[in-house]
């Protein structure tokens, strides 16, 4: 497909497409398919892994922050900014050391194994920080050989150490407990460098803050023509198989086609709309959105575009169960 073949040429969308996104490691081909029955529902919180979640290698997940698509190698760069939100002057009830917040980023592999990447110089899978009350961190995430993608988990530590992911001393944020995740502004971006040295293309993502009971249903805005194609990256989060279901709208709010997929723990893949459903022949384009179901606690989206060469990412709205 015409759209495919540009970014394929382009290289800048490497990072979600030749090295990863058609049939990524983390996808289960037997899972794939089309299928056109309603299949399985999302929500009600009785899937497989509500009951007994665990994160990834026994990551404790509840308020962290879970960025589902990164890059690095070859002429690629994943740039992390994080950001203590504790302010001495609004929050006078604390003490300074009680404001200052420290943390581990994980990286990973497609297939959920540590992602070696150089920061300040040295290689390594994981970084510990501390940020005190409004600083700030800058990391640019490198590495040596070809594009690898994969994920990025963003653990920040509990007061006593533990995996108490509220901070009663903190204070209420909106009429709730501040949760660890909301101690940290992160923000990561990805640099895609032309050989001339100039930069070809740079997104900006935002991390999601993972709670459990909000990722059942995801969506995103999808486009498919000559010069546009959305992209949508899926992590696996959890220590066992997740299965979400696929399901394309037209803009009018009707089912254009669906497919179920599975991911195995802690594997994470990345694909354009059209290789998601490659039986569809969309020489005529496509407007609507695309929705992600699942019965299944850890599964986390990020929706990306690329328009005319230019990534960008898109808004992906996450919600959990309705309710009456």
């Amino acid at each position: 497909m015409k759209s495919r073949s540009v970014l394929y040429i382009l290289g800048s969308f490497t990072l979600l497409t030749s090295l990863a996104l058609a049939q990524g490691p983390g996808m289960d081909p037997g899972g794939g398919g089309m299928d056109s029955g309603s299949g399985p529902g999302h929500g009600g919180g009785s899937g497989q892994g509500y009951q007994s979640f665990s994160g990834w290698q026994g990551h404790d997940l509840e308020h962290n922050l879970v960025l589902p698509q990164m890059a690095v190698g070859g002429s690629t760069v994943t740039t992390v900014s994080l950001f203590n939100m504790g302010n001495q002057q609004q929050m006078t009830w604390l003490d300074p050391e009680e404001l200052v917040t420290t943390g581990t980023l994980y990286f990973f592999r497609q297939t959920g194994d540590p992602l070696e990447v150089k920061i300040e110089g040295q290689t390594r899978s994981e970084f510990r920080f501390s940020l005190k009350a409004s600083e700030m961190l800058f990391l640019e995430i490198m590495a040596d050989g070809p594009v690898t993608p994969g994920w990025m988990l963003i653990k920040v530590d509990s007061d006593d150490g533990g995996d108490d992911s509220s901070f009663g001393n903190w204070g209420m944020m909106d009429g709730h407990s501040v949760g660890r995740g909301e101690r940290v502004m992160a923000t990561a971006f990805y640099t895609i460098w032309n050989p001339n040295g100039k930069v070809g293309t740079r997104t900006a993502v935002m991390p999601a803050v993972f709670e459990r009971g909000r990722f059942f249903t995801s969506v995103v805005t999808a486009q498919v023509s000559k010069s546009v194609n959305t992209g949508v990256a899926l992590v696996n989060t959890s220590d066992m198989v997740a299965s979400a279901r696929l399901v394309l709208r037209n803009s009018n709010g009707s089912e254009f086609a669906t497919r179920t997929i599975e991911l195995k723990a802690g594997h994470q893949t990345a694909q354009f709309v059209d290789e998601l459903f490659s039986e569809i022949d969309f020489s005529t384009g496509f407007r609507g959105m695309l929705e992600i179901q699942t019965d299944d606690e850890g599964i986390v989206s990020m929706g990306l575009l690329m328009s005319d060469g230019v990534l960008t990412s898109l808004p992906t709205h996450h919600y959990g169960t309705w309710n009456n």
